[in-house]
């Protein structure tokens, strides 16, 4: 008895595997990075973030590498935060995490605990949060603050903005404060 595949002669198979080796070697995967160390991905300039306290830390800042004696970001009037990136050209998200482990000495505030993530809808702020549905809700605790939050790359393919909304925090604190912001994805080629 032969263990050979009906209608498969040897020679369609050797053709098949050295075509598919062929794609392989052709076919680049993209790195997935922390996308605010790549050149012109994140558009600063267009970027905004609603509800946060003046003097405290900046968005530029809080997409950067954030040092253990800066101030963290603190939401203003209460613990939601809304913060809306642009990118120069469409990314593939892979996942995100959030740094809360420097937290602001004169404030009452915790780390988020409900994160709700939209896709390109740069007009979006508070009122619209509460009626559309996001397309992704991360619920954080202590552990998982530590860790990358895993996004479905299907769920996050062509991203031109991204819009975080951080509806309330881990200590039911008046106020939310975050350190730095990681994403990870990769931009499209031009």
């Amino acid at each position: 008895m032969s263990d050979r595949r009906p209608g498969f002669t040897p020679e369609m198979l050797r053709r098949y595997n050295r075509h598919d080796q062929q794609v392989r070697r052709n076919t680049s995967i993209p790195k997935i990075v922390d996308l605010a160390y790549q050149d012109k991905c994140i558009n600063v300039s267009d970027s905004r973030v609603l509800n946060t306290t003046g003097g405290h830390r900046e968005l530029p800042y809080v997409l950067e590498t954030a040092d253990y004696g800066d101030p963290p970001m603190i939401s203003d009037v209460d613990e939601q935060i809304i913060l809306k990136l642009e990118f120069y050209r469409p990314v593939c998200l892979a996942a995100i995490q959030f740094h809360c482990n420097n937290p602001p000495k004169y404030v009452d505030a915790a780390p988020p605990k409900t994160v709700k993530l939209f896709v390109n809808r740069p007009e979006l702020d508070f009122r619209d949060v509460e009626t559309l549905k996001p397309r992704h809700t991360i619920v954080l605790d202590d552990e998982s603050l530590k860790k990358k939050q895993s996004l479905s790359m299907n769920k996050f393919r062509r991203v031109v903005s991204l819009q975080i909304f951080f509806e309330n925090n881990l200590g039911s604190r008046r106020h939310t404060f975050l350190n730095r912001l990681s994403l990870f994805g990769y931009m499209y080629p031009v």
